[in-house]
């Protein structure tokens, strides 16, 4: 019923669009928890509560009170794709979101309870060691339970790869290639 638009947060296109493409891993994640079932229903009562489908951080914006919804539905952990500290470096990473989005999302989260976990690359294109800096410190002042760190790596067929001589340059060794070996350089 999610993909026929019962929810409000199902109405649009778009929403069903992402649903679909997520409905496969939603299921392996309930699969894995003690009680699937108990995952299924508490994730369809979150659903259902959700005033629209729409970006997460845009959506904790207009309405912080979703996170006490996921709180409240069993979610103990977000991890959080930030990526970098740099507003400059996320601009040029076509992120679509601010530093002060990224730091009153994790605030709300924490706020409700909910652990925060952050993913950060360093080495994107354009980084230098201020911009790292950047993605230090902002590590360093969230309310983050747990991050991790790795490095930026251009993997064949993204848009940094196929544009490699103008970001950078790159140890093509396929071995290497794994976000914990530094193979770029921008």
């Amino acid at each position: 019923s999610w993909h026929h638009g019962r929810f409000r947060a199902m109405r649009s296109a778009r929403s069903r669009e992402i649903m679909t493409e997520l409905v496969p891993a939603l299921l392996a994640g309930f699969a894995r928890t003690a009680e699937p079932d108990l995952a299924f229903a508490r994730f369809d009562q979150f659903l259902g509560q959700l005033p629209a489908g729409v970006q997460l951080l845009s959506l904790l914006q207009s309405n912080p009170e979703v996170l006490d919804l996921l709180h409240d539905s069993g979610c103990w952990q977000i991890s959080w794709g930030i990526e970098s500290g740099s507003q400059e470096i996320l601009d040029k990473t076509a992120k679509h979101v601010t530093i002060e989005q990224i730091r009153k999302a994790l605030r709300w989260s924490a706020d409700a309870g909910i652990n925060n976990k952050g993913f950060f690359i360093i080495g994107h294109a354009g980084e230098n060691l201020s911009t790292i800096q950047q993605t230090i410190d902002l590590a360093l002042e969230l309310p983050l339970d747990d991050f991790q760190m790795s490095f930026m790596t251009p993997f064949p067929g993204t848009e940094i790869h196929t544009n490699l001589p103008s970001y950078g340059v790159m140890d093509e060794n396929w071995e290497r290639m794994n976000m914990w070996t530094p193979v770029f350089v921008p």
